[in-house]
This record gives C-alpha cells, sequence and structure tokens, in this order.
C-alpha cells in the first residue's frame, strides 16, 4: 500500500513537473518573437532554370543551365530598409503588435548573416544567334512579410553593391515587391521611417531584353547583371508573434528566351 501511494504522489509529481516544463517551453516560444521580433525560414532553395541558349550564374560567375541558392541553414530575423545599404531592426512592444518599444530606436544591422539573404542572377547569351525577348519570371512569394527586391546592376557585385537600377535610374525602393503590394513605413534611421509601396509579386517578371550571341574568340555573348535581396520586413502589420516561424516562400526564378533565326 505504502510504494502504492508513493508510487502515485511521484507520477503526479513528474506530471506536474511536465506541465511547468510545458509552460515554460509555451511562453519561450512568444517571448524571443517579441524581444527579438525574430522570424526562421528554415528549408528555403531559390532556383533558376535556363531555356534557349541562355546560361546563368549566381556571384561566384560559374555558368551552367540552373543555380541553387541554397539558405536552409539559416534563421532570419525582420529587418528594414529603404536602399539596401542601411539595415535596421527593433523589439516589438508586445507580441499581437509588429511595432517597436516605444522607448527603443531603430538598432543598426551590421551583417547579412540571419538578417537578409544577398546574391546575384547573371544572364548571359553563349550561343551565336541572338536570344530575344529574355524575361527572368518569378513565383513563390508567399510570406505575407518577406520582401524581394531585384533591380539591375552594370557589373557583378558583392555585398550590398549598387542600389541603383543600370538603365532607368529607379530607386532601391522602386524596386521591392511582396506578396500583396503593402504601403509601409520602411527604416531609414535610428528614430526614422519613410513610406514605401511594394509592388505585387503576382505575375512578376522582370524584362531583360535581348542579348546578342557571343563574337570571335569569347565564351559568351552579351550578360546581364541582376542583384536581389530577400528579408523579413519588420515593419509590415503582418509581422507579429502569431505568424512567426514563417518561410519565404518556394521561390523560382524562371529565365527563358527566343533564339533569333536568321
Amino acid at each position: 500500500m505504502k510504494n502504492t501511494k508513493f508510487r502515485r504522489r511521484a507520477l503526479i509529481s513528474s506530471v506536474a513537473m511536465l506541465l511547468v516544463a510545458l509552460v515554460a517551453l509555451g511562453s519561450a516560444t512568444f517571448a524571443w518573437f517579441t524581444s527579438a521580433t525574430q522570424a526562421t525560414a528554415n528549408g528555403i532553395s531559390v532556383r533558376t532554370i535556363k531555356a534557349s541558349e541562355l546560361v546563368i550564374s549566381k556571384s561566384d560567375l560559374q555558368w551552367g543551365t540552373s543555380v541553387d541558392y541554397d539558405l536552409s541553414s539559416n534563421s532570419y530575423t525582420p529587418v528594414s530598409t529603404i536602399n539596401g545599404t542601411a539595415w535596421y531592426e527593433a523589439n516589438a512592444e508586445v507580441k499581437t503588435n509588429y511595432a517597436k518599444s516605444d522607448d527603443d530606436d531603430f538598432d543598426t544591422v551590421s551583417t547579412a548573416t540571419n538578417h537578409y539573404f544577398s546574391e546575384m542572377i547573371n544572364v548571359a547569351n553563349k550561343g551565336d544567334a541572338a536570344v530575344n525577348g529574355v524575361t527572368i519570371d518569378i513565383t513563390g512569394l508567399t510570406s505575407d512579410y518577406a520582401r524581394l527586391a531585384i533591380y539591375e546592376v552594370t557589373a557583378n557585385v558583392v555585398g550590398n553593391g549598387v542600389g541603383i537600377h543600370a538603365t532607368n535610374n529607379e530607386t532601391f525602393a522602386d524596386c521591392i515587391y511582396d506578396s500583396e503590394g503593402d504601403t509601409y513605413s520602411a527604416v531609414t534611421g535610428a528614430t526614422t521611417t519613410s513610406s514605401v509601396t511594394a509592388t505585387s509579386a503576382s505575375g512578376l517578371s522582370i524584362s531583360v531584353g535581348n542579348l546578342a550571341g557571343k563574337t570571335g574568340s569569347n565564351e559568351l555573348g552579351d550578360v546581364k547583371y541582376y542583384k536581389f535581396f530577400i528579408w523579413f520586413e519588420g515593419q509590415d502589420e503582418d509581422c507579429v508573434d502569431a505568424k512567426a516561424g514563417a518561410a519565404f516562400g518556394n521561390l523560382e526564378f524562371t529565365v527563358s528566351g527566343t533564339t533569333a533565326t536568321s
């Protein structure tokens, strides 16, 4: 009888301790998002697909018919930028609202690691004939508060690179896309913001134009360079605890064009 009572008390104590542990774990799940405004984005892969005589590369300039950008090992803290050069983060006041704590400034982000992803998508013609009507079609940006910025630059660049479109002087803010076309206040400084309207990524197609074929001993004909950034926008009203753990989406970049006939 004594052993039975002892085992019953031990079982009750164990269950009680388990419940306490679960409560603590549940609290931590929400607390990190509120205190660090963080979201995870594991298992993301961005893929580009070649067509015609086109080849593609990222910043390593390893040309081929497909390129993978493996983001699967990283988690990303929501950040905000208006130019792709200066990046900021903040702590949310409460878990049901994205607004930062009243007594906090926006903190400068000094590294891309776990804050945003930046790379190149370069497109070249490896054939003798021109390839016309080249486009980069982008699908799969589905997160409520994810952002994609993509724009042409004059050369293959590393890091933040050039913030101006090479051909029509669009600013970085003009080249921001999201799933819905939201207007939000992008952070511009420790205590300042500026209104930005993202363009809906639905049906997004970037016009590369016509690429001339290779001449003489050149291995490639015309080459176009595009810089892109992906991040979780901390100033989006959907960036709240309840939506923590979001992913950028199943992003796919499809490059295509039509080979010219003589």
